[in-house]
């Protein structure tokens, strides 16, 4: 699988590629990848009354294209952290993928459409 996401510099072009031979690998590689937000988005869903689970312990906050709250626990935390989110979208297919995905700049909403072009492809069914 791989993943490209695209910031503004410091954050700047993240790429991340990772073969998942093993629980191991998953466990050392993507699982500690952390979800991350920014500061307009926080502020526009707080507004809202939304965004009240996040702690800052577990989140990557990003304010001007910069970090605010943390340092990154792999070099391409962000771009991990969306292979994370492919995975367990993905996983609602109830089935192994058996092949290589590789997306760039997509979010849930983009995984679950695929997701759905598959079932309604191969499997007949919808999420």
């Amino acid at each position: 699988m791989r993943y490209t996401c695209v910031y503004p510099e410091p954050l700047g072009r993240q790429t991340y590629d990772f073969t998942m031979g093993s629980g191991d690998d998953f466990m050392r590689e993507i699982a500690p990848a952390r979800t991350y937000g920014f500061v307009d988005d926080f502020n526009k869903l707080s507004d809202m009354g939304l965004a009240e689970g996040g702690r800052m312990n577990n989140f990557i906050l990003i304010d001007k294209a910069r970090i605010i709250n943390t340092t990154l626990r792999f070099p391409e935390e962000l771009a991990r952290h969306k292979i994370l989110d492919i995975i367990g979208d993905f996983y609602l297919l109830g089935r192994p993928i058996r092949g290589r995905i590789t997306a760039q700049k997509t979010g849930h909403t983009d995984n679950a459409k695929m997701v759905n072009m598959i079932k309604d492809t191969f499997l007949k069914t919808k999420v």
